[in-house]
């Protein structure tokens, strides 16, 4: 069966490949609580449209897709009265976004109060690795983001962006925080403050 059968929010993704879930529900404590795996060889997510401009470098140019091979997931969510409680946590072997691959990629995450939060995302990619938190609060559309990059080549990050090749050469590291709000007025809603090293 395809994964969109199983979970029919994914169907705006356009998901391809095969999902196995198994899971229970139970209200033994009063409260709802649910308890899911899922598990898949391969599958492909596609979560935005292309760009209107092919000038802009592979990176940019199709719409974003997410190839996560050899993925697990679990999730267990609760329903008190005083609303909804999950936590989560993925790991995928390898993959790509973007048509950029990625290796070892483990995230946790939980969701409480209207707040997600991101406790750990990290991947390594072009011979380094990054490493995330981050949280976004659905009722005040408030976002932060603290990435942490380690020995990532920057000359294959600008490669991916630039339709030019080879232009530039060295490794990348160092710390960034960002916050902000969505459906504010641009750049004067995000704040942010970076710490890099060539």
């Amino acid at each position: 069966p395809t994964a969109a059968r199983y979970l029919p929010m994914l169907a705006g993704f356009k998901p391809t490949g095969s999902l196995q879930v198994t899971g229970k529900m139970d209200n033994a404590t009063g409260a709802l609580a649910l308890h899911m795996q899922a598990a898949s060889n391969d599958l492909v997510l596609t979560l935005t449209k292309p760009q209107p401009s092919a000038a802009q470098g592979k990176m940019l140019s199709g719409p974003m897709r997410a190839d996560l091979k050899d993925l697990h997931l679990t999730f267990e969510a609760t329903k008190p009265p005083q609303g909804l409680q999950a936590s989560g946590a993925l790991h995928a072997g390898q993959g790509s976004l973007m048509q950029i691959p990625f290796r070892n990629l483990t995230g946790a995450y939980t969701y409480a109060a209207d707040q997600l939060t991101i406790q750990k995302l990290a991947f390594d990619v072009f011979k380094g690795s990054i490493h995330t938190t981050a949280g976004y609060h659905l009722k005040h559309k408030q976002w932060s983001a603290a990435p942490q990059i380690t020995n990532v080549q920057a000359g294959s990050i600008l490669d991916a962006f630039a339709t030019s090749k080879g232009v530039f050469a060295g490794n990348l590291s160092g710390t960034a925080t960002a916050r902000g709000a969505t459906g504010g007025a641009g750049m004067r809603a995000l704040n942010a403050d970076t710490s890099m090293r060539i």
